[in-house]
């Protein structure tokens, strides 16, 4: 008497025990039945037994002669439990820009203990309880796979998406960087882009001015230098930003004394002394006599050749 089992100790899921008959009787003939301890039994000779919980078994075969003779034998059969499992995301929708995903592995395994690896559906994988991947090209979604493997050999895979979205490429033009503050006027040109989606933009004038407009225009009342910045926003809420400066200088505040304002011909000798200023930088002197004739500096001299009004400047 007696039967084999095609193995002994198997996983639970896809366990699949075949059990043959190997009972031989040099005269006469039998019948036989398997009794398993979870109160199941079976009289096929040969047959396949299914389990649906992980535990240690014992299969013990009666053979029965037709002579009413009887003989047994009983064997150890395993099956090891699966693994729960699980892995949370901390966050699956993510920019590309900066985009940073992080797995944490929250599989459980009744008796036993775990290995784990990962593959995050863009060629790469790591080893670890753990797992992390940032892409760098764009996808509408990774497969992020967790396999685990226990001590006992049995395997499981869990798979999750990880989705990527389109980030914006921010940028401005601006019609004149460098500006006088008198009659100032900058506009902001907007050419940004984005692959796939819509934008929205935000604009920071740099003097507490804020704009939620395609385009921006800004006009200052003080000479300095202006950081703007203009935020573009997806529909999928992936935002960018780009800063550039807009350069504003002060005007300066002209002004000139005059040694004496009425003289003679032939002698006369008019000398002009600049007393303009400036909140910040340096200044030249330009000079219009008033006769189609000039001059530089911070003070000079005039002779008129004829007598008349001469407009200064």
């Amino acid at each position: 008497m007696g039967y084999t089992v095609n193995n002994s100790n198997q996983c639970l899921k896809g366990n699949s025990f075949i059990i043959t008959d190997t009972t031989k009787l040099s005269l006469g003939n039998y019948s036989l039945k398997y009794f398993y301890n979870n109160n199941t039994s079976d009289t096929n000779k040969n047959h396949t037994k299914k389990f649906t919980n992980s535990n240690n078994y014992t299969l013990k075969q009666v053979v029965t002669s037709n002579k009413g003779c009887k003989d047994s034998t009983t064997k150890s059969l395993s099956v090891f439990p699966q693994a729960n499992l699980g892995f949370t995301t901390n966050d699956t929708d993510q920019c590309l820009k900066g985009n940073n995903f992080i797995f944490t592995n929250t599989s459980i395994i009744p008796i036993g203990t775990l290995s784990s690896s990962w593959n995050y559906g863009n060629g790469n994988i790591s080893v670890g309880v753990n797992g992390g991947q940032t892409y760098s090209t764009y996808a509408n979604f990774y497969s992020v796979r967790l396999f685990t493997n226990s001590n006992n050999n049995c395997k499981d895979t869990l798979t999750k998406k990880a989705y990527l979205f389109y980030s914006p490429t921010p940028n401005f033009t601006i019609n004149d960087s460098d500006q006088c503050l008198r009659g100032n006027k900058f506009i902001y040109t907007n050419s940004s882009t984005i692959t796939s989606g819509s934008l929205t933009y935000t604009w920071n004038f740099g003097n507490s001015t804020i704009a939620a407009s395609t385009n921006g225009n800004a006009t200052y009342a003080a000479a300095n230098i202006y950081n703007v910045k203009l935020v573009a926003t997806s529909n999928n809420n992936c935002k960018d930003s780009i800063s550039k400066k807009a350069y504003l200088f002060a005007m300066p505040m002209a002004n000139f004394t005059v040694n004496d304002t009425s003289q003679c011909l032939p002698i006369n000798a008019f000398s002009y002394t600049a007393t303009s200023s400036i909140t910040s930088g340096t200044l030249t002197n330009n000079w219009n006599y008033g006769d189609a004739t000039f001059g530089i500096g911070s003070v000079v001299n005039k002779t008129y050749s004829t007598s008349n009004y001469y407009n200064v400047r």
